[in-house]
């Protein structure tokens, strides 16, 4: 029998190419799964995470470590790994080892900087240990801006994110008042707004048309004189949901530092012009070109009445010489009768 005969098999579960889309790999699970409750570091790039990845690690460690010093995790974790390589003798020993090293990964001290699995394409998130990541990624944004340095390749935005919770406006608003509280609770009376955005998720749970009045809320009780404009601010409150975890950010000089673009902050840091004083120059503008065409049309209206004047007075100049010349007409014919009537007396006689 031909092959193309041969009765072929059932089709095939969604699971197994479920298996195949991951390269055999199962889901990461643990501390690299973006979970609530965490800091770090929302990084986005283009068709190239693991190199996205690489580049955010070498930018973060080296401001990272200008600001706070090296990593002292860093040394004990290789430490640990010194160990861990070390033969054992027996098989009843290297059980007796393996069962403590899995009782210290639980409370083994974590790295400044992990990436953790996000679901989502072009998406990378970067746990940290750092109680305050918008120190890092401003000073990383300023210096790129200012020395016009470039500092990735395939890394797009790097977003700094305080805290993360579930994808929901109640968990949203709460995290946003214990959170927030401490960053804009001093602040001086400054303009905000809120950025949303969603990846791979329905937004039955969450929506930007519940999000937004619930962190303005927030903001009203922390602070009363901060003010809220879509377009006319200083900084942005950055809410990213990504699959079920929600990610609050906080990003000052959003406009300012090119909305965090890598490859944008390179020509340096973009002119900040707020949109209230474009609207006053466009009024200006306004008023001053109404006024010229206000006196174009009142020198337009002179001209054509001093047209028309002159119009009128030729026309009573014509009208006057017509009656002028009717009358000599016909005085001309009355003289003409009467040297005819005194041509034919004098015949007569």
């Amino acid at each position: 029998m031909d092959s193309d005969s041969q009765p072929r098999g059932k089709k095939r579960s969604k699971a197994f190419y479920r298996k195949s889309a991951y390269g055999s790999k199962k889901h990461c699970q643990g501390t690299n799964v973006l979970e609530p409750g965490i800091r770090g570091f929302l990084v986005t790039c283009n068709h190239e995470e693991r190199s996205a990845v690489r580049e955010s690690y070498n930018i973060l460690n080296e401001y990272a470590d200008d600001l706070y010093g090296p990593d002292k995790n860093a040394g004990l974790l290789f430490e640990q790994a010194t160990e861990e390589s070390d033969e054992c003798d027996d098989v009843e020993s290297a059980m007796r080892k393996e069962v403590e090293e899995l009782k210290k990964a639980s409370c083994s001290p974590m790295k400044r900087f992990q990436n953790v699995s996000t679901k989502a394409k072009n998406c990378v998130f970067i746990r940290t240990s750092l109680e305050n990541p918008i120190e890092v990624t401003s000073r990383i944004m300023e210096e790129i801006a200012e020395k016009h340095l470039k500092k990735a390749r395939y890394a797009a935005r790097i977003l700094p994110i305080v805290g993360t919770c579930k994808a929901n406006t109640k968990d949203i608003e709460k995290l946003a008042s214990d959170v927030l509280s401490t960053i804009f609770s001093k602040q001086s009376s400054v303009s905000y707004t809120v950025l949303f955005k969603m990846r791979n998720n329905n937004g039955n749970s969450c929506g930007r048309e519940s999000v937004i009045p619930a962190l303005i809320k927030v903001m009203k009780d922390i602070n009363p004189d901060m003010k809220f404009s879509y377009t006319d601010y200083s900084i942005a409150i950055v809410v990213e949901v990504v699959c079920t975890v929600c990610c609050l950010g906080v990003a000052p000089d959003y406009f300012r530092l090119r909305k965090y673009n890598l490859q944008e902050l390179q020509q340096g840091p973009k002119d900040y012009i707020p949109t209230s004083a474009v609207e006053t120059n466009e009024v200006r503008v306004a008023d001053e070109s109404s006024i010229k065409i206000s006196e174009n049309v009142e020198g337009v209206k002179n001209n054509s009445i001093s047209l028309n004047v002159t119009d009128n007075n030729v026309s009573n100049v014509k009208e006057t010489e017509n009656v002028v010349i009717t009358d000599n007409s016909k005085f001309g014919e009355s003289e003409n009768s009467e040297s005819k009537v005194v041509t034919d007396k004098d015949c007569s006689s």
